[in-house]
């Protein structure tokens, strides 16, 4: 399950210099504890990079940095025993939120037996509500992680003498210095992946890979990398049963397909197919045609609807999770949305209707999917049948943004009455835990209604609310970083200039 990491020296980040220098300093500590370090930030920041690089610096210091692979469970028995053995041992994980419940087991374990666990997570900032739901902040505080944001001036200088000593700085080698800065500051705007997106090749990253889809062989083949780069640009591999059927092989067949013909453009594993990394599979869903997206998907959650029920809900299972995204709004108008017409999304949801309809989360989505185009009293029809199914705070919380944006659309005040409703059971859910959610959909609906329709329009009783659900969210964990400190601030701000405005 843990292998030991083999690397190669990149440029430093400033983010993983700090906490490269923090985890080393735990790491020789002979002290017993169970700790959890984060790095987050947005797709594409260097939040991988940075988590190899501290595995360097470990190797260094001494101790034993091992990555995790990904695989369905996690062996905690065998993982205790051997951090029995070897204390000095640093375990290291991307992709942390869809473990994260296993690995709060771990740690609980491993303070009963007094056995020290230093674990290095990785994993995009939106994801952050799921982690801080599951692990306990005794193991990890959310507001020590560290963000992977914008490139620092210090950042773009070791990288592009970084890449300057490799003779990797593709279509701006020849620029002089200050142009080259100008790259990454101003036409990447800082951003990690733009950057680099652009210089590999000349042609850039995007272009290579739409060269690698289109030189497959044969029509299977390229429908199995479609689907198998939909599924890992979520870190997820395809399980090996469905790939042979998008590839229109048995499965015994697969392993000498994929050798003869994809080799190095997809990876056979224990778990599943997967193209060699995650960008890529990114940068291959970005370049495919819209009615690809729209058919590999279609054609992968309907593959899936067999795997996917209350059990591996409940466990979390990798074909529920590649489901869950397939399924979410915003990934369906990305792979059907033409910018013209909203029907391929909704003929999407329809056509998979008999194979999800016991399916909560598919009607709480498919609610979100009518609203966010305007089509509020469907979505509210389907948020109710989301409850209906299965009552979640997801469904309350997706039922009340629906009847707050029917309050804007109208100026209605009972649907703004009723949206807050919700939205409160949705926060008090038993099972919600610490999430920005309900806050978010209130504060932003609150100031777009008094935005539309004037603050004065809004009773005294809801505007009582917002100093109520504003001094709940102060105290609460969720905005205890500096970062939900300033949101919160941003918000208020907006409000009260609203309210001297009227």
């Amino acid at each position: 399950t843990w292998t030991t990491i083999q690397l190669d020296n990149d440029a430093i980040l400033d983010k993983t210099s700090q906490a490269s220098n923090e985890i080393v300093s735990l790491a020789t500590d002979e002290r017993i504890y169970q700790k959890f370090v984060l790095l987050t930030g947005n797709f594409g920041t260097g939040k991988s990079t940075g988590i190899l690089r501290i595995a360097a610096d470990l190797r260094s210091a001494g101790t034993h940095p091992f990555l995790f692979r990904a695989d369905e469970y996690i062996d905690i028995d065998a993982t205790i025993e051997w951090l029995k053995v070897v204390p000095r041992t640093v375990l290291l994980f991307d992709d942390f939120a869809d473990h994260s419940t296993t690995l709060q087991q771990l740690a609980e374990r491993c303070q009963q037996a007094g056995v020290r666990l230093l674990l290095v997570c990785a994993d995009r900032s939106a994801r952050r509500p799921i982690i801080s739901d599951r692990i306990e902040s005794r193991y990890l505080d959310p507001s020590q992680a560290y963000w992977y944001g914008s490139l620092s001036d210090d950042d773009i200088e070791r990288l592009i003498a970084k890449l300057h000593s490799r003779g990797r700085l593709g279509s701006i080698t020849r620029w002089d210095a200050e142009n080259q800065r100008k790259h990454f500051v101003v036409r990447a705007n800082r951003s990690l992946f733009d950057a680099m997106a652009e210089l590999e090749g000349g042609t850039g990253f995007r272009e290579t890979v739409k060269q690698v889809y289109q030189n497959l062989p044969t029509e299977g083949l390229k429908r199995l990398y479609a689907a198998s780069c939909l599924c890992y640009a979520q870190s997820n591999p395809i399980p090996t049963s469905i790939g042979a059927d998008f590839a229109g092989v048995a499965p015994k067949d697969l392993v000498r397909l994929i050798e003869n013909q994809c080799n190095g453009v997809l990876l056979l594993t224990r778990v599943g197919i997967r193209p060699p990394h995650r960008i890529t599979a990114s940068l291959v869903v970005n370049t495919l045609a819209r009615a690809v997206r729209s058919e590999v998907s279609f054609e992968l959650a309907k593959a899936l609807a067999p795997h996917v029920d209350e059990r591996s809900i409940r466990i979390g299972t990798r074909e529920y999770r590649i489901a869950r995204h397939l399924m979410n709004h915003e990934t369906v108008i990305r792979n059907t949305h033409d910018n013209t017409q909203e029907h391929e999304g909704r003929n999407w949801y329809e056509s998979l209707r008999e194979y999800y309809d016991w399916n909560g989360r598919y009607w709480d989505q498919r609610a979100l999917f009518e609203s966010r185009f305007g089509q509020h009293e469907t979505a509210r029809s389907y948020a109710e049948r989301s409850i209906q199914v299965h009552p979640h705070s997801f469904g309350y919380n997706t039922l009340g943004t629906v009847l707050l944006r029917m309050a804007i659309r109208q100026g209605s005040i009972e649907a703004l009455d009723e949206g807050i409703k919700n939205l409160d059971v949705s926060k008090n859910f038993r099972e919600w835990g610490d999430r920005e959610h309900p806050f978010t959909a209130f504060f932003t609906s609150l100031i777009r209604y008094a935005q539309e329709w004037g603050i004065a329009e809004i009773p005294s009783h809801v505007r009582n609310d917002w100093i109520a659900w504003f001094r709940e969210a102060q105290s609460s964990q969720i905005y205890s970083t500096h970062t939900g400190q300033e949101q919160l601030n941003r918000w208020q701000r907006e409000w009260l200039q609203l309210a001297v405005a009227s």
